[in-house]
């Protein structure tokens, strides 16, 4: 068996496949319409075809079976379908399906297996205990099953007005117990009192007797649902539950019917045979409370349920306790959660994602901004060029003032130097001069001014050029944020987004849960429709009519017979006997 490819990755879109071990495990699909249930249904039931392993499937839209039909027809599986279809039994042929059919287990054993499919198909297996039905209903079913006959028998058995059949059938009951049973009722002598009796069984036998189609299914002789040989021999069986020609109430109670008696085959199977797979969409109107039983107890037996849901909640509203949406959650290890309700949505949020609430999730943070210096050492090499020319003039101007007295006596002949008054030389006299003078006296006095100016003016001008070359301390200064507060998702609000993330899938979008492993959000693959030539598919048909079938006009006229040949009171048992064993067992038809 190669890996089943259940689609991509969402986010990386790399192929998600699952090994033999994972695809054999009780798998839970939820949804709402038109998002990819079906297409899911129908990519693993062409696994299952192509691998060749056995495969129920109970679909009450008529799409997904119309598709498969066709698909294994392509595929060249033909020979290996098994068609049960009610809409074909109000025309054409009606699968036989006896349900009280000896099958290897005692009649209490059968019958209390059929009693509690019945309850099942009646929604009326709620746990309350009904002991008049159940003690009656019991009886009937246990002496119909030793004597051989169908459900279609049980109003014929319970008449009132002609009581022959049923006296019939307990003279080939072994059982004592069921034999006394119907030895009081007979000895009810008010009318009114085996009425109230038998009233709620005879409800129920009309279900089966009325609706034309059901009675010929299940009034046939034999039983052609053989699962040791389905599973020995990897056939498919396909039941087509659309309401076409048969109302719905009907086709649940023939699909109830037979889920429960592929359950009750694989219960009591000692030893552990190939695996069988059943697809069972919108199973909340197949399944039952005690349905929860069935998935603990056949996932031992290799018999693994795909169980499409639309709606969550209808399995908590089968019954008060909520044993089916329990046993669901819990034995359902492989689950596809596609887009539903708010509700549900919730429900599959804590099944899909455990653990992952924890309330550590980050919300928001408020930081803030930083400048953080940094030191560095850099070279800085610099030069300069200078030039400059100067220009100075200067002024100067002074003066000056001055007078002086001086008086000289000279007595005898002068030595002819000269004399100087306040330091001005005066003028000098000649010996010639003094000679004559022998004595005198002489005064003077003199005064002198004058003043002087200048201008002296200079220009100069100079050139330099310098290099230089240093290393110093630099400073930067980079961005950086701190952390200054966080707020956390609470465990509310984190169920909300997952609730939010499941809402809002999109078609064909969903997220897959794997035994403990985490949660892979999947795009589903894509299904192209089967193509297949018609009349292919009606020779595919009328094959599967020939081999578990029988005409609508012959099951007719075997009940008509079976139901007019009664007793005759002046006949013997023998011969009564004789002539309803002729009438109502036909031999079983070659497959």
């Amino acid at each position: 068996m190669s890996a089943f490819l259940i689609g991509h990755a969402r986010t990386t879109g790399k192929p998600v496949v699952l090994s033999r071990p994972d695809l054999l495990l009780h798998q839970l699909l939820c949804g709402k319409t038109g998002l990819g249930k079906t297409e899911h249904l129908k990519w693993k039931l062409r696994y299952a075809l192509d691998n060749r392993i056995s495969l129920v499937l109970a679909d009450p839209h008529g799409d997904l079976y119309w598709d498969s039909l066709r698909y294994a027809v392509a595929r060249g599986r033909a020979k290996d379908l098994v068609v049960i279809d009610a809409n074909e039994a109000a025309e054409s042929y009606a699968f036989q399906l006896n349900f009280l059919e000896r099958n290897g287990l005692d009649a209490s054993t059968h019958a209390a297996m059929t009693y509690l499919a019945i309850s099942k198909a009646f929604r009326e297996h709620d746990g309350q205990p009904k002991p008049r039905l159940e003690r009656r209903e019991r009886a009937t079913l246990m002496a119909l099953i030793e004597a051989g006959y169908t459900l279609s028998d049980m109003l014929t058995f319970l008449s009132l007005t002609d009581p022959r059949f049923r006296q019939h059938v307990l003279a080939r009951v072994e059982n004592p117990f069921v034999r006394a049973e119907w030895a009081e009722f007979e000895a009810i002598s008010r009318r009114a009192e085996k009425e109230v009796q038998i009233e709620s069984t005879l409800n129920r036998g009309a279900k089966f007797i009325l609706n034309d189609p059901i009675r010929r299914v299940v009034g046939g002789a034999v039983n052609n649902l053989d699962w040791e040989e389905i599973r020995a021999k990897g056939k498919i069986v396909l039941m087509n539950l659309q309401p076409v020609k048969v109302s719905r109430e009907c086709q649940t109670l023939l699909s109830m019917l037979t889920i429960d008696h592929l359950c009750n085959y694989a219960t009591h199977q000692t030893k552990r045979e190939a695996p069988l797979l059943v697809l069972l969409d919108e199973a909340d109107e197949i399944t039952s409370p005690d349905f929860t039983y069935a998935l603990q107890a056949l996932r031992k037996r290799n018999v693994f349920f795909t169980l499409a849901f639309q709606n969550l909640q209808q399995l908590r509203a089968k019954d008060d306790t909520s044993r089916l949406y329990a046993g669901a959650m819990s034995c359902c290890r492989l689950k596809v959660a596609f887009s539903s309700s708010y509700e549900d949505c919730a429900l599959l949020a804590r099944e899909v994602f455990p653990g992952e609430f924890r309330g550590d999730v980050v919300k928001d943070e408020l930081r803030r901004t930083l400048l953080l210096p940094r030191e560095s050492r850099r070279t800085i090499r610099g030069s300069s060029t200078s030039e400059s020319e100067a220009t100075s003039v200067s002024e100067s101007e002074s003066s000056f003032e001055g007078a002086g007295a001086g008086f000289a006596h000279v007595d005898g002949a002068a030595d002819g130097h000269g004399l100087s008054f306040d330091g001005v030389t005066g003028p000098v006299l000649h010996s010639s001069d003094l000679s004559s003078m022998s004595s005198s006296a002489a005064a003077s006095s003199s005064s002198m001014s004058g003043s002087t100016s200048s201008r002296t003016s200079s220009t100069s001008s100079a050139r330099g050029r310098s290099r230089s070359r240093a290393v110093v301390p630099f400073y930067e200064y980079r961005r950086s944020t701190e952390l200054g507060s966080r707020n956390f998702y609470s465990v509310e609000e984190e169920l909300e987004k997952r609730i939010a993330a499941l809402q809002l899938q999109p078609q064909r979008h969903a997220v897959l849960k794997v035994g403990d492993r985490p949660a892979i959000a999947i795009v589903t693959a894509f299904v192209r429709p089967a193509r297949a030539w018609q009349p292919d598919v009606d020779r595919a048909l009328a094959l599967n009519a020939k081999r578990y079938g029988l005409p609508v006009a012959e099951v007719d006229q075997l009940i008509a017979a079976r139901q007019a040949a009664l007793p005759s009171p002046t006949a013997s048992d023998e011969e009564n006997c004789q002539e309803l064993e002729s009438i109502f067992r036909p031999s079983r038809r070659s497959r």
